[in-house]
């Protein structure tokens, strides 16, 4: 047997194995000692540290007074020979109390752990949901007037450029001098860039905004019953619907059907 497979706190007493880091008799084939020390609770416990603990010799029986002094005369009897003859010691074949009570108790702590921090994940995972929700039905009805102020600013978009149109009938048809033109339509151009600029941004942040929402929902959607995944292909339906009946625009329609499809698939 190897050296690097022997508990390096583990020696031998003559028939006795002793853990130098309790100082007690220890059977190395029931417990850690050869070939998986490093998994020991005992050698984790100490490992890194100097403790050692000394093993108290076995004392024999006392000897008598008259069989000490024979003894200082050089005369020990054929009795006591007998009697100071040591009894061989008898070795467990299973860990001590002590060893089992150090494994209950670090399988205890690991999973206590384990347990308080499911409990935490639970608890987070509560308030996730419940905000996730919030948010969701929040933003349900808040889109409906974002999406409104978005198609009246596309309307005044669209009325700046016609009105560069008209300056130029006007001009055309002598109604303003060549001032008259220059100072409107810049004016006009100018309102226009920062209109559109504005614009694109606020897509830009509306549609991060809503692939977020709809990023958070779709991972509830992964736990939560059926039924909530039923609705939504029942909107999916009457999306249809509107759509056919002329109450919603077929950009609303296009915009709104990726939504649901992209939470259901």
């Amino acid at each position: 047997m190897s050296r690097g497979a022997v508990c390096p706190a583990l020696r031998k007493e003559g028939e006795v194995y002793i853990c130098n880091f309790t100082g007690k008799p220890v059977n190395p084939y029931a417990w850690y000692c050869f070939f998986d020390y490093i998994t020991c609770p005992i050698y984790i416990r100490h490992r890194g540290t100097s403790t050692v603990v000394e093993a108290k010799p076995e004392t024999g029986p006392q000897l008598t007074e008259a069989r000490a002094e024979t003894e200082e005369k050089g005369e020990v009897s054929e009795e006591a020979r007998e009697t100071v003859t040591p009894s061989p010691v008898e070795i467990s074949v299973r860990p001590s109390g002590e060893y089992e009570d150090m494994i209950m108790d670090d399988l205890k702590r690991i999973i206590e752990d384990f347990e308080h921090r499911v409990s935490e994940l639970d608890r987070k995972w509560k308030e996730y949901e419940d905000a996730v929700n919030t948010v969701r039905a929040l933003f349900d009805k808040e889109r409906i007037l974002v999406e409104h102020h978005l198609e009246l600013l596309k309307r005044v978009i669209s009325m700046y450029e016609l009105d560069l149109k008209e300056l130029d009938y006007r001009k055309d048809l002598g109604i303003l001098d060549d001032e008259q033109y220059s100072k409107l339509r810049e004016e006009i151009e100018n309102r226009l860039a920062r209109l559109r600029r504005e614009y694109e941004e606020l897509i830009r942040r509306f549609d991060y905004v809503t692939n977020g929402v709809l990023s958070h929902v779709k991972k509830l959607l992964t736990v939560v019953p059926t039924p909530e995944v039923g609705k939504l292909r029942v909107v999916l339906m009457k999306l249809d619907e509107l759509l056919r009946d002329g109450k919603i625009s077929r950009e609303v329609y296009d915009r709104l059907k990726r939504e649901l499809e992209s939470l259901l698939s």
